[in-house]
């Protein structure tokens, strides 16, 4: 046994108890969860008196046109009957013949017939726009050094 280390046969397992101190980390921590409470039940009140006591805005002027509210939002009761209702149509308008303008007897065809149709002809050609001369004719360039 060593006399200046009467504990060295029996080396002792245990935390450092100077780096932190639990109590004070606890009380910490529950401070906070009383402040956030305290906060949270002041804000509450807060927006409740503010709900229960709306302050009115300026009076309109006589002279301000009259406000014009949008119109009520049309909500889809139905959503799934809605979008196979907006399929079918869309369907019917890709594969039925019916007509675009009757006044300028304009119809609306199928798209398998309109390609079948443009794959026998062929997409019609349109003729080159003339091209512009590069310089004028007859004189200088306005632009060309004298």
């Amino acid at each position: 046994m060593d006399p200046e280390h009467p504990d060295s046969t029996h080396p002792r397992h245990d935390h450092e108890r100077t780096d932190i101190r639990v109590r004070i980390v606890l009380i910490f921590c529950g401070a906070m969860v009383i402040v956030g409470l305290f906060i949270e039940l002041i804000v509450s009140w807060g927006f409740t008196y503010l709900e229960n006591h709306k302050i009115p805005g300026p009076p309109i002027s006589v002279l301000a046109p009259p406000r014009e509210f949008p119109p009520p939002p049309v909500l889809q009761v139905t959503p799934r009957l809605d979008l196979e209702q907006l399929r079918a149509l869309e369907h019917s308008r890709l594969t039925e013949y019916a007509w675009a303008d009757r006044q300028n007897n304009v119809v609306r065809i199928p798209v398998d017939r309109a390609m079948d149709i443009i794959a026998q002809r062929g997409l019609p050609v349109t003729p080159p726009a003339p091209k512009s001369p590069a310089k004028p004719e007859g004189g200088q360039n306005a632009s060309s050094p004298r």
